[in-house]
């Protein structure tokens, strides 16, 4: 018998092995129309319906996973940039790659062409990260 309970614990892992889930940040982009009121925030990316074939093909979760890796690496960036250079965070690649992906979104969900807009990045309805105004080319 102790040799059963001893391989079954073999077989299954600890779950103190794992970490403990903490609060994720998210992403959301508004439109800037010309006149005074900017529009409502709007998740970037939208969440994704599931169903049993994602199991096997899943490239738009796979394409959210990877959106929701560059917005993760934008925040442990934005920890680790010197707090005397923080008007220059604009110009890193994390930022401009978020920018970037916000671009497609836009492109690719409202059909926009042209036209401003700005994103943020908050945990827990708490903004983290307030974009500058970008524009759509």
């Amino acid at each position: 018998m102790k040799k059963a309970a001893s391989l079954l614990r073999v077989l299954l892992p600890s779950w103190r092995f794992f970490e403990r889930a903490g609060q994720v940040p998210q992403l959301a982009y508004r439109l800037l129309p010309s006149d005074p009121a900017p529009g409502a925030w709007i998740p970037c990316p939208a969440p994704v319906s599931r169903s049993w074939r994602h199991l096997v093909l899943n490239p738009r979760g796979n394409r959210n996973l990877a959106f929701h890796g560059l917005v993760e690496r934008l925040m442990m960036d934005l920890n680790e940039w010197e707090d005397d250079r923080l008007n220059e965070f604009s110009s890193s690649v994390s930022y401009a790659l978020v920018t970037e992906m916000v671009k497609f979104h836009l492109r690719r969900d409202s059909g926009l062409k042209e036209g401003r807009f700005q994103f943020k990045i908050f945990v827990a309805d708490e903004d983290v990260l307030l974009s500058e105004e970008h524009a759509l080319p």
